[in-house]
């Protein structure tokens, strides 16, 4: 992965106040080596998009769901 995508995750990742947010790419790639690239570069999550709104929307909302209700996630710093 590179380009803006790639800098801006790497810069997230790298700041301190900032790492421990989930970063879920939202894409219409599904090349395994852009998924490696961006599980490699820190994301917590690679969802390809859906073309059909409905699938779209709910798969938004289940990936919604897990971030916010189910996952827990660490407290970020002080």
């Amino acid at each position: 992965m590179t380009g803006a995508l790639g800098h801006i995750l790497a810069d997230i990742k790298q700041d301190r106040a900032l790492r421990s947010i989930p970063v879920i790419i939202l894409t219409t790639s599904s090349d395994e080596r852009d998924v490696e690239a961006c599980y490699a570069m820190g994301a917590n999550s690679y969802m390809k998009k859906r073309i059909d709104l409905h699938e779209f929307m709910d798969a938004i909302q289940r990936m919604s769901d897990f971030w916010l209700e189910i996952a827990i996630l660490p407290q970020g710093p002080e």
